[in-house]
Order: C-alpha cells, then sequence, then structure tokens
C-alpha cells in the first residue's frame, strides 16, 4: 500500500508542476483604407523576420523553452532530460540576474528530484525558491511552493505534521485567490496527506473533492491520475468492483493524451484489481501490459544522470555565446531584410497615391455628370413643371369668370383643359420620382425571369381610359414564348413611358400596336404608333444623350423629354439600349431588345 501512495502523489506533484510552467470623405475614405492596408502589409512582411528573432531569443538556451522543454519531458517521465532542461533555465536566469526565473527554475529542480524520490535535494532547491520568492511578494508562487514543500515531507517519516502546515498554508492562500485548479491541486495533496496516516475516509473525502474540481477545470491528464488514484483506495477497501469502474476510466482517459506515466501506474493497478477479484487471466494481461510500459533502463542510470546534469550546469558558458552570437546574425539579418519591406512600402505608398489621384479624377468626372443631371432636373422643375401648373390655373380662371355664360360646351371644354394640364402634371411627377430613384440608389436592379406579355397589359390598362377619350385603338401582337431575365420593375416603368408617349403624340382615332417577338437569343419588343411621327431634327434631339426635348402632344399636352431619358438610362441598366424610326406625319416605331428565357 505505501509503494502505490508514493507513485499517487509523485505523478499528481508533476502535474502541477507542468500546469505552472505553461502558465506565463470617399478620397479621404479610400486614403484611410490604403493607409491602413499599408499597415497590414508591413506587419505581414516583417511577420517573418521578427519570427526569425524569435526564434534567436528562443534558442535551445533560452529560459522559456527550456522551461517547457522540461515540463515536457517530465510530464513524459524523462527525469534526467527534465533536469538538464531545467539546469539550463537556471544558468540563463542566473546570467539575467533575474530572482523571478532563477526561483522558476529552482521550484522545477526541486519538483524534479521529487520525482526521482530525492528528498533533500528536493527541499534544498525549493527552500531557496521559497527565499527569493518572499522578496518579490509574490504570494501565487509562493503558495504553490509551500504546496510541493508539504508534498516532499510526508514522504519524510516523522514529518506528517511538518507537511500539513505547508499544505494548510497554500489552501489558505488559494482560498483568497479562489483558483478552481490550485484548489483542486490542494485537496488532492490533501488526500495523499491522510492516505499516508491511513484515514480512508478523509482520503475519500478529498480525493473526490479534487476529482470534481480537475472535471470543471483540471486537464486530461490530472482526471486520470485521480481516477487511478480513486481505485487504488477503493482496492484497500474492499471496493473491487468501484475501483474497477474508476481504474479504466483513467486508463482511458491516459490513453487518450499518451500518458506513459499513468498508463503504467493504471495497468499495475488494474492487475492487481483483477488478482483481488480472482480473476487472474485478465490480472496477468495487465501485468504484461504494465511491464511494457515499466521504464527500466531509467531506474539504473537515473542517480547517474542527475550528477552530469549538476556538473554540466558549470561548462556551458560557451554554449551560451555560441547562442548569443547566432542571435546577434540573426539581426542583422532582420535588419537587412527590414530595409527591403521598407523599399516595398515606399513603392507600394507610391502607386497608391497615383490611385488616388486617379481616382480623383474619376470621381470629378462623375461630379460633373451630376451637375449636369442636377442642372437638368432643376430647368425641368422650374419650366416644363410651371407649365401644367399655369395651363390648370388658366383653365379654372375662365371657368370662374365666365360660369355665368358659358353654355354646357364651353365649360365641358374649360375642364378637358384642366383634366389634359393635370394628366401632363402626373406623368411629369411620375417621371421625376423615377428619375431621382434611379440617381439616389433607390431603384437597384434585380433580375429576374417573367413573362412580357403580362406587363405590356398590365400597362396598357393604365391608360385605357386616356387612349379610349382620343379614340385611340391600342392591338396586341404578343408571342407566345416572350419570357425574358431583366428589373420588372424597370421594364414596367419603359413601356408605360413608350405607351404614354405613344397616346399623346396620336391623333384621335388613331392606332397603336404593341408586340413582342423571339429575335434568336433575345425578345424584340415594339411600340408603333400612326401619329405625328418626328422630324429628323427632333428625332436627332430624342436620341441624343442629355438633351432636353420639350414637344407638345396632339391635344396640346406637353412633353418634358424626361420620359425617353429615362427610358434609356433603364434600358442601359437591363443591358439594352432604345431604337426609334419615325416619319414626319406618318407615325413612330419604337423598340428594344431584352435577353431571353429559354424553355426547357
Amino acid at each position: 500500500m505505501q509503494k502505490r501512495t508514493c507513485s499517487y502523489k509523485a505523478t499528481k506533484f508533476s502535474f502541477t508542476f507542468s500546469r505552472i510552467g505553461l502558465k506565463s470623405g470617399e478620397i479621404n475614405s479610400f486614403s484611410l483604407v490604403v493607409f491602413n492596408r499599408i499597415v497590414i502589409l508591413l506587419i505581414i512582411l516583417l511577420s517573418p523576420f521578427k519570427a526569425h528573432v524569435m526564434l534567436a531569443e528562443e534558442s535551445p538556451n533560452s529560459f522559456q523553452l527550456q522551461i517547457d522543454s522540461g515540463a515536457a519531458n517530465l510530464h513524459q517521465g524523462n527525469y534526467p532530460t527534465a533536469l538538464n532542461h531545467f539546469f539550463n533555465a537556471l544558468k540563463i536566469g542566473n546570467e539575467e540576474k533575474s530572482v523571478e526565473k532563477t526561483a522558476s527554475a529552482h521550484v522545477s529542480i526541486g519538483t524534479t528530484y521529487y520525482r526521482m524520490r530525492d528528498w533533500d535535494k528536493a527541499l534544498e532547491h525549493l527552500n531557496t525558491a521559497e527565499e527569493m520568492t518572499k522578496k518579490t511578494g509574490d504570494e501565487v508562487r509562493l503558495a504553490d511552493i509551500f504546496y510541493k514543500k508539504g508534498i516532499v515531507y510526508d514522504e519524510i517519516p516523522g514529518e506528517t505534521q511538518t507537511a500539513f502546515t505547508f499544505l494548510n498554508k497554500a489552501l489558505n492562500i488559494y482560498k483568497k485567490e479562489n483558483n478552481c485548479e490550485h484548489l483542486a491541486d490542494i485537496y488532492n495533496a490533501l488526500a495523499g496527506h491522510y492516505y499516508m496516516q491511513r484515514k480512508t475516509d478523509s482520503v475519500a473525502y478529498y480525493a473526490k473533492l479534487a476529482l470534481e474540481k480537475y472535471g470543471k477545470c483540471g486537464t486530461v491528464q490530472q482526471q486520470a491520475a485521480m481516477n487511478i488514484n480513486i481505485a487504488s483506495l477503493l482496492n484497500s477497501q474492499l471496493k473491487h468492483t468501484e475501483a474497477l469502474e474508476y481504474n479504466q476510466k483513467g486508463i482511458e482517459l491516459a490513453r487518450s493524451i499518451n500518458s506513459f506515466a499513468q498508463l503504467r501506474q493504471g495497468y499495475k493497478n488494474l492487475s492487481e484489481t483483477y488478482a483481488y477479484m480472482k480473476q487472474y487471466d485478465e490480472a496477468y494481461r495487465n501485468r504484461v501490459l504494465y511491464d511494457q510500459y515499466k521504464d527500466s533502463v531509467f531506474s539504473t542510470e537515473k542517480s547517474r544522470f542527475a550528477e552530469e546534469m549538476t556538473a554540466k550546469y558549470e561548462g556551458e558558458k560557451k554554449d551560451l555565446m555560441l547562442a548569443e552570437k547566432e542571435i546577434e546574425i540573426t539581426k542583422q539579418k532582420f535588419r537587412f531584410f527590414g530595409l527591403v519591406a521598407a523599399l516595398i512600402i515606399a513603392i507600394i505608398l507610391i502607386g497608391s497615391l497615383y490611385y488616388i489621384a486617379f481616382r480623383r479624377r474619376v470621381l470629378n468626372r462623375r461630379l460633373s455628370e451630376l451637375n449636369t443631371s442636377k442642372d437638368k432636373l432643376f430647368s425641368i422643375i422650374s419650366h416644363d413643371l410651371k407649365a401644367p401648373v399655369i395651363a390648370q390655373q388658366n383653365a379654372l380662371n375662365s371657368l370662374i369668370e365666365n360660369i355665368t355664360t358659358f353654355d354646357e360646351m364651353q365649360i365641358l371644354t374649360s375642364l378637358k383643359d384642366f383634366q389634359s394640364a393635370t394628366d401632363t402634371q402626373l406623368d411629369l411627377l411620375q417621371n421625376l420620382l423615377s428619375w431621382a430613384n434611379m440617381h439616389t440608389g433607390r431603384m437597384t436592379y434585380k433580375p429576374v425571369g417573367f413573362h412580357l406579355s403580362e406587363v405590356i397589359q398590365e400597362s396598357t390598362k393604365l391608360y385605357a381610359l386616356l387612349a379610349r377619350n382620343k379614340g385611340i385603338e391600342i392591338d396586341w401582337e404578343l408571342d407566345s414564348n416572350c419570357t425574358v431575365y431583366a428589373d420588372r420593375q424597370m421594364i414596367q416603368t419603359v413601356i408605360r413611358n413608350l405607351i404614354n408617349n405613344a397616346i399623346k403624340f396620336t391623333n384621335e382615332n388613331g392606332k397603336i400596336t404593341l408586340s413582342c417577338s423571339q429575335a434568336e437569343n433575345a425578345v424584340k419588343v415594339t411600340v408603333k404608333d400612326n401619329g405625328v411621327g418626328m422630324s429628323q431634327e427632333v428625332l436627332a434631339a430624342a436620341l441624343g444623350r442629355g438633351d432636353k426635348l420639350t414637344t407638345t402632344g396632339t391635344q396640346g399636352e406637353l412633353g418634358s423629354g424626361l420620359g425617353l431619358i429615362i427610358c434609356r438610362e433603364l434600358l442601359e441598366r437591363n443591358n439594352s439600349s432604345l431604337h426609334i424610326e419615325s416619319v414626319a406625319g406618318e407615325g413612330s416605331e419604337v423598340s428594344f431588345k431584352l435577353e431571353a428565357v429559354r424553355s426547357n
């Protein structure tokens, strides 16, 4: 039983040490983006060179690398190798005259000697670490040293009370810090302390408390150790079935992280458990597994190697000088690469400034276009929007002043004039709204597949009354396959404007024909009328970009030309264009093409 206890506590001690070792405006906006990207690029360019310096500074003689390497070897049970790394770390701490590093190295060496069961050397290094740590006032590290000294004293006959005193000091500090892992370690140590005294109830209490804490905040390694050690306790209480469950859980956890020390102890405990249960085949099989993990080489050479490491501590200054020279060479490389990086950044900066200037020219050109559009809009608002309002006012004034003298026909004529002016005003307001939506980004391009015949029929119904009042006949010539891929709302706005224009410039009792037909990979939409048509001068103005075209319909309807501008811009967004053929006195034919959707 005593032998199992020592193995349990030594394993636990190494877990704590391993854990301790691991704890230590658009142009302006564009300019800002470029600057940020240059900074990011600088970081990317310099990161490999920084890594060179870091690797040099973390050479095999650097403190943290030695501590981490020692902790890894201690974790795997390679005690001589771990001791070698910790003595190297102590040498670096002394060279740097760092109290914290030197104390940490002494703690690590004391931990390793404890694992090697050399209590005197373990206490020698832990006492040295305690004296140094008291000077720094680091209570957490001091508590860790108390904890380790308590475990060491627990192994020395007659020092049970001294062990409890140090463990209790550590417990009080850890409770004040409320650190989950440290509390789990102390509960584990107290379980071992009471195990030495054969107080099994206290052992079970603290062991299960430690296992619960490790389950919340510890590592898999710690949970594996606690399960295996609780199994040892249960065996001593003749609770072999329950011990079997804990031991198998511990082996499963140890196997998941390749912890050979824990697997060795787990298979040994499992062999003993099966022997207690008189299942000798299983006991033998697990004993064979234990022998496979047993480190026989270390058991014969550990003392000799420890002495070699102590001597080696005094004779490695030459290695340190070589490492420092390597660091200086790497730093020179870093300076060279830094100059190269600076040159690359300068080139990128010049290119970015050139790009900013280019973007400024593009934006200025765009701003000029926007100013032209703004002037056009103000012209329409100030002139064309005013005209129908004046016409409405004149019609109303005439009707009010002559209401008593006008006959029924004259009153009807005035009302028709008012209605015509109102229709003109409504058309203009709708087009102004569409134009504003396009140029403020509220009308975005959202293409879908749809049948054009539905859009043509819907748009025609909106103007059916207006056409009927002029006695105009509207015919449809629609193919069965007129499915297109475009923005439905934009195309409906285009067709609505073209129908309105056709009605406006077609004489009474005239005819308008709307058609859609398949043309290779496109669908062609045509609006044809037999109205007044356009002369070559008017046609050139209608097809011109940005020109203002004001016309009058067959019944005095005013046209601002904004409708055709909107049609052109909306068709451009749908990868199409407006085509107009017209002869004065014979009518006009307006058409455009859209991408067809092939039917399966």
